[in-house]
C-alpha cells in the first residue's frame, strides 16, 4: 500500500469508526470522503485482506474489526468467520440462508446470504433485523431450544407455542404459513425452515433455509436439502471451538 493510499485508508477508517455509523457501504464512503469508487474498493480490499474491516455478506456494508473502535461489535468476527459457509450454502442449494443468534433476549441476524439473490429491496435491512420468536423459522428454533428468548403469551401465541413440540423432537423448525414481521416489504410469499447450531452442547444460534413458496413447491424440498443444511450447521459447529478464544478476547459470549 502507497502512502497515499495509507493516507486515504485511515480516513476511510476513521470514518467507519465514527460514533454515528457501525457500518458503511461503497456509495456512503464516496460521498463522504470524496475518494472515487474504484479507489474505495481497492483500499477497503487491501484491508479486508489484512483483517482490519469485513465486509458483510448480507448487505455488502464495510465494518471494523479493530478491538479499540467504539464502533466495533465482535459479533463482526463470528459473520467473518461463517460467510464462507452461508455462501457455499447458497451454491449448493441455490436457497438464501440467515445465521441469527440472541441478543438482549431477541433474535437478530448476524449474518446473511441474501446479498447473493436477485432482490434488492430489502437488502439493506436484512442485517440486524429481528425475526419473530413464534413465526420464524429461526425465531422459532431459538424459543424453542434456549430460555432467554422474551415472548409475551397470549390466546393467539400460545398454539404457536404447542405446535413447537413436534418440530423440537426433529431438531427442524418452519416457518409459520404467509407470516411477516419486518419494518421492510416482503420480497416474496417466504417460506423457510430452520436447525439449531450447538457450541458446548447448548444452542447458541440457528441457521435458516427460505424460499419463495410461489415458484418452489414444499415437496420439492427434499431430504437432501435439509442435508445440506445441517452439515453447513455441523461445519459453523466445527468452527467455533477453533475460534472461541479470540471471541472470549473480543468479549463475544457464545453462551
Amino acid at each position: 500500500m502507497t502512502t497515499k493510499s495509507f493516507e486515504k485508508a485511515k480516513v476511510l477508517i476513521e470514518l467507519l469508526s465514527s460514533s454515528t455509523m457501525d457500518a458503511a457501504g461503497l456509495e456512503t464512503l464516496h460521498i463522504l470522503s470524496g475518494y472515487p469508487k474504484p479507489t474505495i474498493k481497492r483500499i477497503m480490499d487491501d484491508l479486508q485482506a489484512l483483517r482490519v474491516i469485513y465486509r458483510r455478506l448480507g448487505d455488502k456494508r464495510y465494518v471494523v474489526l479493530g478491538f479499540e473502535n467504539e464502533s466495533f461489535d465482535p459479533v463482526y468476527l463470528l459473520a467473518r468467520d461463517i460467510a464462507p459457509v452461508l455462501h457455499g450454502l447458497f451454491r449448493k442449494t441455490g436457497l438464501l440462508s440467515d445465521f441469527v443468534m440472541v441478543r438482549d433476549g431477541q433474535p437478530v441476524i448476524v449474518e446473511s446470504n441474501f446479498s447473493l439473490s436477485c432482490y434488492r429491496s430489502a437488502s439493506s435491512g436484512i442485517i440486524g433485523a429481528r425475526p419473530s420468536p413464534l413465526l420464524s423459522a429461526a425465531g422459532r428454533t431459538l424459543y424453542a431450544e434456549r430460555t432467554d428468548v422474551k415472548v409475551e403469551l397470549d390466546a393467539v401465541t400460545e398454539p404457536l407455542v404447542d405446535s413447537l413440540l413436534d418440530e423440537k423432537q426433529q431438531a427442524v423448525y418452519t416457518r409459520v404459513d404467509d407470516s411477516w414481521e419486518y419494518g421492510f416489504d416482503k420480497p416474496f410469499a417466504i417460506a423457510a425452515c430452520a436447525v439449531p447450531v450447538r457450541f458446548e452442547k447448548q444452542t447458541v444460534a440457528a441457521l435458516s433455509l427460505y424460499w419463495d413458496a410461489a415458484r418452489v413447491r414444499q415437496g420439492v424440498l427434499n431430504h437432501d436439502i435439509q442435508r445440506a443444511l445441517r452439515s453447513a450447521a455441523d461445519t459453523i459447529e466445527l468452527l467455533l471451538p477453533e475460534r472461541n478464544r479470540l471471541y472470549r478476547k473480543a468479549a463475544l459470549d457464545l453462551s
